[in-house]
């Protein structure tokens, strides 16, 4: 790796060199220490400085202090001594299902388990395996201690950066002579230390994308056309204020000036007629949707026995419809970017998970090739895959920039963020199931209809045609079913469509674990007594199952008027359980008293990372069960959080979450919690009221 693709796509501007405890820079950093690289993610300067290159964005999700303590780990340092920067596009940095550079999926730390690890140890072989060659003494007499080789016999050390240059020259070994550290070992993996970054936070130093200063730099206050396939017709010539300018841009206008303010509120006056008109409405989508169900032709993408032929032999087999609306990410932190762009070099400045994707964009805006582009990754204030589809405002900054000759920061308003995104797709389907003579579900088929994400957004990530991000949760299937069916009918939507908070598992959540709860009440058979028959030969989801049980007393009485429900899932290589309590006021509205978490995630590397990753995804979840994205007449009707609202904090119920002790490597945990929030409540739902809730939002309120 040159030194050209180094310093290409890393973050330099102010506060992203995470220093532990100490302030970061004030301004962007024109000089890059002198390093030595041993591997494509480690670097270790002369003064013992030593530098964690990650693949990954941090969203808010603490990733950079989880990989940090990975690495510290096998390194025998102290992980607060770690500086963590955003490693450049390069292939070893490649998500491996993207084949590009990019944060999602709940995969940061279980992307990196193996990796890292075995990075840093070989990093930490060649160190000692330096030391004991100047020493001229056995290797198994020197250990790495806080940033130094120590010769155990003589108490002589020398720091990493003293053996560096002579270590970057020796050869590595293969990883097979190569020993981790074992999990009985542990010193840093499995504690709770203060994130890296809180420092920075706390002082205002980190710098995220509405921080960015530039001299001579401009702002804009943008508006793409609201309606979708509409075009703005009769535009002002010019503003009322000399001081700001009103461009046109391809499908939107900007008003630019000094100031971000008066550039919005010119904005917000215009005048703006807008054709065509059209007719396109969210209520037309469910019965499209239905129509598909029953004449287009379906995907199997999963079958287990014979399902057809054992439906055909039910006389009344069992049969629920299940729909979920459009949703909008909503992160604190709006829609951004920051360009600059000269003849011959272009610099931006973004919060984006998605870093290969912008800087193609990039290259094709400017027609620069890559080595004249930087691209800065800034802190990112919440993202839940918002940050992944940030095209239309990247394109806004970078035609600014070059048509006015100056850096120009773009900034959308909250309206214009939740009407112009990418949603989580409307969904649809159909569960039919079969009972046996113990009342014991034999055939499970399911049938879902909607738009695939991937189709629009990245149809060479399709896998035979078939979009296995949307049938998240679904396949493998946790329930021990003897015949099972899972077909799939892609039916696309004129509404840009991306990715949301654990993608499609927050509607196939809802789906099955809602049916299992109408499965186990058709059958006579209690919630969590079926799910324990048909899980029984998964131990690790069956554990958590039983301890979930166990810590909300399930089947013993609760308060007098409060109601249970659970359910359970697996995703990302974890596995959680949830159960919901609640009553129901006498003006008719959901108290929710309790929602209680049981996940086996396997090793838990930050454990208070992920108690609040848990936490967040639940009230997340909570949030989306009364919020839904309409259109009419071709356009959002919902504009800002009180028609599209966000759970307050006297809203938030108690929560309790508990970490099983594991083993195995690590999962995902950053999304997991949020599909389980419909169906649990629901479910609880059910047991206060009897009324089977089969679509989204809730009308009900709390």
């Amino acid at each position: 790796m040159n030194r050209r693709l180094f310093l290409k796509i890393t973050l330099t501007t102010a506060g992203l060199i995470i220093q532990g405890p100490f302030p970061s820079q004030a301004q962007p950093s024109s000089q890059t220490p002198s390093t030595h690289r041993l591997n494509p993610w480690l670097h270790i300067a002369p003064d013992n400085t030593i530098t964690l290159q990650v693949p990954y964005s941090e969203l808010g999700q603490g990733i950079h202090t989880a990989l940090a303590m990975l690495v510290a780990e096998e390194l025998n340092v102290d992980w607060s001594t770690l500086q963590v920067t955003l490693g450049p596009i390069d292939e070893a940095n490649e998500h491996p299902s993207l084949g590009q550079q990019a944060t999602w999926g709940s995969f940061s730390v279980r992307g990196s388990w193996e990796i890292l690890r075995q990075a840093a140890a070989s990093a930490r072989d060649r160190l000692l395996r330096t030391a004991a060659q100047h020493w001229r003494v056995e290797l198994a007499t020197c250990e790495a201690q806080q940033g130094n080789i120590v010769h155990l016999e003589t108490g002589r050390r020398l720091s990493f950066g003293e053996l560096i240059t002579r270590a970057t020259a020796l050869r590595h070994r293969d990883s097979e002579f190569i020993s981790l550290k074992p999990t009985t070992e542990f010193k840093i993996i499995g504690h709770s230390p203060p994130q890296l970054n809180n420092w920075a936070k706390i002082t205002g130093t980190a710098v995220f994308g509405l921080d960015i200063r530039r001299p001579h730099m401009l702002y804009a206050a943008t508006q793409k056309v609201p309606i979708l396939g509409g075009q703005f017709q009769h535009l002002p010539t010019q503003l009322p204020d000399s001081q700001l300018s009103l461009i046109k841009l391809p499908n939107a206008i900007a008003v630019v000036g000094q100031h971000y303010w008066p550039a919005r509120q010119a904005l917000e006056k215009l005048d703006l007629s807008i054709l065509p008109p059209t007719d396109l409405a969210t209520d037309h989508v469910k019965p499209l949707f239905q129509n598909s169900l029953h004449t287009a032709k379906a995907k199997t993408v999963l079958q287990i026995g014979n399902p057809e032929t054992v439906l055909k032999t039910l006389s009344h087999p069992m049969t629920a419809e299940y729909s979920v609306p459009f949703l909008a990410q909503v992160p604190l932190e709006p829609t951004n970017c920051t360009a600059e762009v000269h003849p011959d070099h272009c610099e931006v400045w973004l919060p984006t998970q998605a870093q290969q994707r912008t800087l193609n964009q990039i290259m094709t805006l400017t027609g620069l090739p890559e080595e004249a582009i930087t691209l800065h990754t800034t802190h990112i204030g919440g993202s839940f895959g918002q940050h992944f589809t940030t095209d239309d405002c990247v394109e806004q900054a970078i035609l600014l920039a070059q048509q006015l000759r100056k850096p120009v920061q773009v900034i959308w308003s909250r309206e214009e963020d939740l009407q112009q995104g990418h949603y989580r797709p409307a969904m649809l389907a159909q569960l039919t199931a079969g009972l046996d003579a113990q009342n014991l579900p034999t055939v499970l088929k399911i049938q879902v209809v909607g738009p695939s994400i991937l189709e629009q957004m990245a149809p060479q990530w399709l896998t035979e045609e078939i979009d296995y991000l949307t049938l998240g949760g679904l396949l493998p299937p946790i329930y021990e079913i003897p015949h099972q069916l899972v077909n799939y009918t892609p039916h696309s939507t004129p509404i840009p469509i991306g990715f949301w908070r654990s993608g499609g598992h927050s509607h196939n959540a809802f789906f099955l674990e809602s049916f299992i709860d109408e499965i186990a009440y058709a059958g006579h058979h209690d919630p969590y007594q079926l799910r324990k028959t048909l899980v029984a030969g998964q131990p690790r989801i069956l554990n958590v199952l039983n301890q979930l049980a166990e810590r909300v007393n399930w089947g013993k009485s609760t308060h007098s008027g409060r109601y249970l429900g659970l359910g359970i899932y697996q995703a990302f290589n974890s596995f959680i359980g949830q159960a919901a309590e609640l009553s129901l006021t006498a003006q008719g509205q959901i108290k929710i008293h309790r929602i209680t978490c049981v996940l086996d995630c396997g090793i838990a590397v930050h454990p208070g990372l992920i108690e609040n990753q848990i936490v967040g995804g639940i009230v997340f979840g909570l949030s989306a069960l009364h919020q839904a994205i309409t259109l009419h007449n071709g356009q959002v009707k919902q504009s800002n959080f009180h028609d599209y609202p966000i759970l307050k904090m006297s809203q938030v119920p108690d929560i309790k979450v508990h970490i099983l002790p594991g083993e195995h490597e690590p999962g995902g945990v950053g999304a997991i919690s949020t599909p389980l929030v419909a169906p649990v409540i629901t479910n609880a739902l059910f047991a206060a009221s009897g009324e089977r809730i089969r679509q989204l939002p809730l009308k009900l309120g709390f």
